[in-house]
Order: structure tokens, then sequence, then C-alpha cells
């Protein structure tokens, strides 16, 4: 091995020696086999360090080159590779100059709209580095320089240095040219854009629901530009007001509809991010009335970027916006700040789709965020408000949890233990003096916490609920039990009252319990947990059970409370009359108080479409279980036979969040086993059973359609929509109920029938196909 010269090494500040070891290298290169490849020890070399070195000695993994076609679609080199595009230092950075001097009002149209592309994919759950900082008009060093054109642009001979003189300098500036107000409306929407960045992020990771598939945490260091907000919101008001000024054209609607919305956005984020008690039902409809003008906004712009719209016209030819668009974009600028990781395909939906995306959060935010702090008045309908919410764009869902408590009150409106009395009173009788008891008062106190984890588990996904759930909240209400039992249990003994008297905070506590079983079931159900048909049936057998004595709780509590009411009514009056003596006006008056006492307030009727449904999921799961029961008689299904496991090993493992509930008792194997052994019944006999089931159900759901007209859509405990799937789900099975059915009576023996469980129309239950 020979030396070379010594050089220092500008880290140590010291001299070090380099020994070329080249020889070594290929001396030992050279002795490997196709029998023996490794040139270490087999022993200690590992899986982990095989990968290592698969990426050390990748150059793609090392140096982040890229595919030529990728990194410069527009460059006619003959590299295969290209090491991707630095990110600029200026507005005539020599590598590739941003068109700034000769900006039209066509090309800021157009990279604003991309912009509005960018910021949809960051909604979507793309990193900044892959989606608002692909713009390079975004990076930091360039609105610091288009900043300083605009100070001083804005500044006077005589150093006049109030803001609204400095405006009104730029404004004249501004209007004295065409290119200057597109300079300026393209610094606006982008500082726009960095700001509602930081917004959006601040929003997210302060709520803490996110998912890896909704936001990225991490900005791998790129840096922020930061501007005042207020007059950054005044920089957009007074480029859409020059915009206004300048002839209406094709290049100018959609301009101003991009501004106007990134304006209405900022400040609709910035004041519901940090919402205060104050004025919050102004505030609420202030809100709401911007989202609904940013929406219809956005559809008029959607209609500008749609080809087969007859308003359609290209601000440039096709070449001259790809060009343009690969000029001012770059999708792996930011790659170098990744670090050695696989690259990501990067990719972003049309103009026409993003802005139709970008129309549905905004909808989102009214009909979620603000209708919930408008119609939030009970505990009942703000958690079924709730439960539609979960699907949503994790920006609603982040702020949605940010108001859902503030100020130490629900919704900055309503302090709890009042509303979890009402909605206690809500099902069923509470006695005045229970409430006033010092232990009731003390277990209220207690459940508190409790309830308002359950109001914020609604807005998580639905992995992250069932995981909440498994973690912590199962075992709290289980606690949460027991105390209502000593409280029920004390009140009897103090007011001397018999064991007939209800227990009314241990029916309300096992109705929150029996619907957070049977949430964590139907997630599983949802998100694909079990899978086969064995399993499937399990899951819909036990469902059955868990709606069962939810309806049956829920039933009870009703019944005492409707008792309660018709004993009240039926209670005799006693009036004065003539001469001092009194008389009974019960005759006179028995009528009108039935009467009253018959009439439901919307909340009752509420609740009776709730109970209607619940029911009508109780027969879809009963009719799912008795199908796949008689598919199994007739011989299409097999129990399974696991090498490794068995069914009751993955059965005690589904269901053992369950087993340290005390009421409702938990369910074991040998349960299900005689609860789905249909050994003793005809096929024929099974399929009538299960096709009687999903007639009631069906009878159920058109109830449900006939009655949901009665109560307002924002509190229904279910949507039209979704009550037509589970409609879908019921019809669906008795079609394929008849088929099964006939099939059987022929005699076949179902080798070649193929089945599948069908979740399209519904997904939480399932429709069994065959062919």
């Amino acid at each position: 091995m020979s030396s070379v010269p010594t050089i220092r090494n500008k880290n140590e500040g010291s001299f070090s020696d380099m020994v070329d070891i080249t020889d070594l290298i290929t001396s030992c290169a050279s002795s490997l086999t196709m029998a023996e490849p490794f040139m270490c020890r087999k022993d200690s070399f590992l899986l982990q360090d095989a990968m290592a070195a698969t990426q050390l000695m990748d150059r793609k993994m090392d140096s982040c080159e890229l595919p030529a076609k990728v990194a410069a679609p527009m460059s006619n080199t003959k590299k295969e590779v290209l090491f991707p595009r630095p990110c600029p230092e200026s507005l005539s950075d020599p590598f590739g100059p941003l068109p700034w001097s000769d900006l039209t009002l066509a090309q800021t149209s157009i990279i604003v709209t991309q912009q509005l592309v960018r910021l949809q994919a960051m909604f979507s759950g793309a990193s900044v580095g892959e989606s608002v900082f692909t713009c390079l008009y975004a990076q930091k060093s360039i609105l610091c320089e288009m900043e300083q054109y605009f100070e001083a642009m804005a500044s006077s001979e005589r150093g006049e240095t109030s803001l609204q003189n400095r405006l009104t300098i730029l404004k004249e500036n501004i209007s004295s040219s065409t290119c200057v107000c597109a300079q300026f409306a393209l610094f606006t929407a982008s500082c726009a854009l960095i700001e509602i960045t930081e917004v959006f992020r601040s929003i997210v990771i302060n709520a803490d629901i996110y998912e890896e598939e909704d936001f990225v945490s991490n900005t791998h260091d790129i840096p922020f530009f930061t501007h005042d907000k207020k007059i950054l919101q005044r920089y957009l008001d007074i480029a859409v007001e020059i915009l206004g000024q300048h002839e209406p054209g094709n290049n100018i609607k959609p301009l101003c509809i991009s501004l106007t919305y990134l304006n209405g956005l900022l400040f609709f984020c910035s004041t519901m991010g940090k919402l205060r008690r104050e004025d919050i039902v102004k505030t609420v409809d202030s809100m709401r009335n911007l989202t609904g003008t940013l929406a219809t906004g956005l559809k008029s712009l959607q209609k500008l970027h749609d080809p087969s719209d007859i308003e359609y016209k290209p601000l440039l030819s096709q070449k001259e916006e790809e060009e343009l668009v690969i000029q001012v974009f770059d999708s792996y600028v930011n790659r170098p700040l990744f670090g050695n990781t696989p690259v990501r395909k990067v990719s972003f939906l049309s103009t026409k789709e993003s802005i139709g995306k970008l129309t549905e959060i905004t909808s989102e935010l009214d009909f979620s965020v603000c209708g919930l702090l408008a119609h939030g008045s009970s505990m009942a309908r703000i958690e079924r408000m709730l439960r539609r919410f979960s699907s949503l764009n994790v920006l609603s869902r982040s702020l949605i949890v940010l108001n859902l408590f503030f100020d130490e009150l629900l919704l900055g409106q309503h302090a709890l233990q009042p509303l979890i009395v009402s909605h206690m009173r809500q099902w069923e009788h509470v006695p005045a003096d229970l409430i006033q008891d010092p232990h009731a008062l003390a277990f209220l106190s207690r459940l508190a916490k409790p309830v308002y984890d359950i109001l914020k588990l609604q807005a998580s996904s639905r992995n992250r609920q069932r995981a909440y759930m498994e973690a912590s909240m199962l075992r709290e209400w289980t606690s949460l039990q027991n105390e209502a039992n000593l409280v029920d249990v004390n009140y009897r003994r103090e007011h001397s009252l018999d064991n007939s008297t209800p227990p009314y905070f241990g029916h309300y506590v096992l109705a929150v319990l029996l619907r957070l079983m049977d949430q964590h079931l139907s997630c599983g159900i949802e998100v694909g947990l079990f899978c086969g048909h064995d399993e499937i049936c399990s899951a819909f057998w036990y469902r059955d059970f868990l709606l069962a004595a939810l309806n049956q709780n829920l039933n009870l509590m009703r019944r005492g409370r409707e008792m309660y009411k018709a004993l009240v009514a039926a209670k005799p009056t006693e009036t004065k009359g003539k001469g001092g003596k009194k008389r009974n006006s019960k005759s006179s008056k028995a009528n009108g108080t039935a009467g009253k006492a018959k009439q439901r307030t919307l909340e009752e009727l509420e609740d009776a479409l709730e109970l209607q449904v619940l029911e009508a999921k109780r027969m879809l799961c009963r009719g799912i279980v008795r199908f796949i029961v008689a598919v199994r008689q007739a011989g299409y299904f097999e129990i399974p036979d696991y090498e490794f496991t068995s069914r009751q090993t993955i059965f005690e493992n589904r269901f053992s969040v369950f087993e340290s509930i005390r009421h409702p008792p938990p369910l074991t194997f040998q349960d299900y086993l005689e609860g789905s052994d249909g050994s003793n019944i005809s096929v024929e006999e099974m399929c009538q059973s299960a096709t009687e089931v999903f007639k009631t159900c069906r009878a159920l759901i058109e109830s449900v359609l006939n009655d949901i007209g009665s109560v307002n859509a924002t509190f229904a405990p279910v949507q039209e929509m979704e009550a037509r799937s589970l409609l879908r789900v019921c019809v669906g099975n008795s079609v394929y109920l008849m088929k099964l059915n006939q099939l059987a009576a022929g005699g076949d023996t179902g080798k070649q029938v193929k089945f599948e469980f069908d979740f399209e129309a519904h997904k939480e239950f399932c429709i069994v196909k065959f062919q």
C-alpha cells in the first residue's frame, strides 16, 4: 500500500495521515466467489448491515441524484442522472432566473392557481417540502428580495413612516404599471401561502390528532418567511382592489378569486385557531358567511379551469403554460434536505380537481367547525354531529378539537356538569334531590373529563379511535360504572328506598359504555380487522349482542321517564273557587294536560329516531350472521383449520378488550359456538329465518326514512344517504339469500361458488355476494 501526502483536516484543525487501501480492497475482492460472496464474517453480518450497505452503495440514495428527465425536463443534456436544482438565492438566480421584470397578469394568474394546487396537496397530507415549497417564489430568499423591492417602492422622500401613508404611496406606484401590479399580486399570494402553511401547521400540531397520512410534522429545516398578518391582509385587499380597476378580462377574474380565497382562508384559520368566548356567536356567524363566500368563489374558479365549460379560455398556450410551471415549480428542489431516503413519487391533482377539493374543505369548515359552535346546544346533539366528522380533512378535525373546550367551557359556551345532567334527563327521570347529593356532585365532576374525551375521540380517525379506546377509555368507563353504582346505592340508603328504585347513574354510564363497545367493534369492522367468514360472523354476532343490550337499556331509561311524565300529567290539581272553597280542576284541565304530555320535543323525536336506527342495525347484524350460518350449512363455507393458532385464540384476542368489563358480561367462544350453531336447522329454514330478519330490518329503515324529515338533518342520528345505504345492504342480502335458497334446493354442492363480503354499500355492514 502506498501513502499519499498528508492534508489538513479543517474540522479537527490538525494533520492526519491518509493511506491508500485500493490495492487491499482489490485483492480481497478478487478472492470472492459465488459460493462465498461476503467480505466479512457471516455470523456477525446482520440484515440491518446489509440494508445499510445497500443504501451506501446506491448513488441515488447517497447523492440525491435523479433521472435527467425528472430533474430537468426541459434540458437537452445527455446525462442519465442529474443533481436536483439548487434552491434559488435571488430572482435573477444564474441557475434559473424567475419571471419578474416582464411578468404579466396572465403568468401571475397561472402561478397563483398552481400555488392553490400545492396548498391542496399539503391539506391532503403532503409535507411542506413536497407541496408549498416546491414553488420557488415561496422560498425565503426570494420573498425577502421581493419584500425589499416593495418596501423601497413604499418609501417617500420625506421619510414618512406611518403605515397608512406608506400603503397609500405603495398603492399609487402599483397602480401605475400592469407589470408592477402583477408582481405585487404574486408577492402577496406567495406570502399568504406561507402564512397559511404556518397557521395550518400550528393548528394541526396543537390539536394532535393527526396520522401519518394526514400530516407530516417534519419541515426538514426549510426556512419560513414571516410577515405581519394584518399588514399582509391589507396588502391582499390592495391587490384585489387594484386588479378590480383593470378592464375585466380572462386573466383578472381567476387571479382576484385566488387572492380573495387566500386572504379569507388565512383570516378564518387565524381567527378560529385562537377563538375566545367574547362575541363567539357573532364571530361564528361572520365566519360562516366568509366560508360561504369563499366556497362560491372557488366554484366559479373551478369553472374557469374546466375545459368542458363554456366560460373556459386558456390564459396561455399549453406549451407556454407548461414551460412557465416548470420554470417556477420544482418538485425536487428540496430533495437534498430529506436525507438518504427513497425518492417519493411526487404527483399533484389537476387544477380543476384541486380546486374542487379545496371547495370541499371550505364547505367542511362551514358545516363542521362553525356548525358545531353555532348549533351544539346539548350533549346529545354535539355527540351526533361529531360522529359524522371522523372522515373530514385534518384541518377541520383539528379546529374542532381546539374549539371543543376552551375558557373552561364546552365549545366556549356550556359548563360540562349541567350539560351532563341535562343529557341524563333527556333519557330518564332524575330526581332533583339526587343531583343535589354531595356524592352525586362529586361523581358529576369526575364524569366531566371522560365525557370530554369521548367527544374528542369522535374527531380522530378510525384507527386512532380504536387505539384510544383500548388504551384507556374502556377501562376508565368500567371504573366509572362501579362508582356510579356506589352513588346509586348510597342514594337509596339515605332516602330509605328499596331496590326497585332505578339506578339512575348506573343506567347512564352503562349506556355510554355500551356505545363505546359498539363503536370499538364497528371501527374494527370498518378498517378490515376481521377477515374471513368466521371472523366476520363472530364480529356481527357480538355486535348484535351489544346493540340489543344498548337498546334494552335506553328503552328502560325512556320508559321510566315516560311513566314519570304520565304520573305528573295525571296528578289532580286543586284550585280555590268562589267562596274560598277548593275544587278539583282535574275534570276541566285533564284533556289539555294530557295533550301537552303527548307532544314531543324535537330532541325527543331525535332520540326516538335513534332507537329505530339502533334496532335496524341490530337486525342487520343478526341477518348477516344467519346468512353466513346458512351458507355454512349449505356446505359453501368450511370451518377454518389453522396450523399455528385456533378459532378460539383468534376470538379471544379480537374481544380481549371487553374481558375486564363486568356489565355487560363478556361473551366467550363457547357462547359464540352455541349462538351460531345451525346444525339442527335446515338450510331452507335458516334462509327463511334470515329473510324474515332482513324484512323486519327493511321495514325499520323505511320507517326511519319516513320520519327523518321531522328532525333537523344537522342533529339527526343518521343522514338520509346513510339510511339508504343501510337499505341497500338489507335488500342486497335479501336477494342473495333467495339465490342461496335456490342453489340449496337444487342440490348443488357449491364447490364452484365464489363468495365475497362487499362493504361498498356501507362501510360497517356487508352484502354477502356470490357467483
